[in-house]
């Protein structure tokens, strides 16, 4: 009973953070980034789509992932929609596009501000993660489990979402309850 599983510890990767007033460099591992919308209940919860009952009641946000090598370990980066637009037309502008290898300095001058991005360099020999192992360790930070074996990215995303679908209801439900939803649309 005193002992801790090892078997499981590999499903989650860290979430580079970046301090204000910091820097952290990154290689990404992606040319593309992983998006999902969210909405905020006191945490991120994912919107499955079509028919979420809190995108009456609550705005939604985009977020995006990319895998990234930092400090030796890979790691996931999360982005907000100008931060990654800003991410995106650097590399599109400057170094042909975003793509597996890139080492970008991250920087947040404020609380609020976005990340601000700038390239450094490539690695050549950086390789592409897929993309369902991405989304698996993107959903594990939201208690979401990975994809079965022989699973296609369209199979698990279908998957999920009835997962968060129903994750939805009960919040909405619970919020309901307690009062918390006023039934207004916040901007």
């Amino acid at each position: 009973m005193f002992e801790a599983n090892q078997h499981g510890g590999g499903t989650r990767w860290p979430l580079v953070r970046v301090q204000v007033g910091g820097t952290t460099t990154v290689t990404i591992l992606r040319s593309r980034f992983f998006a999902m919308t969210v909405h905020w209940i006191g945490k991120s919860v994912p919107c499955p789509g079509d028919g979420c009952p809190l995108c009456d009641t609550l705005p939604a946000r985009g977020v995006f992932y990319m895998p990234g090598l930092c400090c030796g370990v890979v790691s996931l980066c999360e982005f907000s929609v100008q931060s990654a637009n800003h991410l995106e037309q650097h590399c599109g502008l400057l170094h042909g596009g975003m793509r597996a290898g890139l080492i970008v300095k991250l920087r947040r001058s404020s609380a609020k501000s976005s990340i601000y991005t700038e390239v450094m360099g490539a690695m050549p020999s950086a390789s592409e993660v897929p993309l369902l192992t991405v989304a698996a360790r993107v959903m594990a930070l939201y208690q979401l489990p990975g994809p079965n074996p022989n699973e296609s990215i369209e199979q698990y995303e279908t998957r999920i979402s009835t997962l968060s679908l129903r994750r939805c209801e009960a919040i909405y439900k619970t919020c309901l309850k307690s009062g918390s939803l006023l039934g207004t649309r916040q901007a």
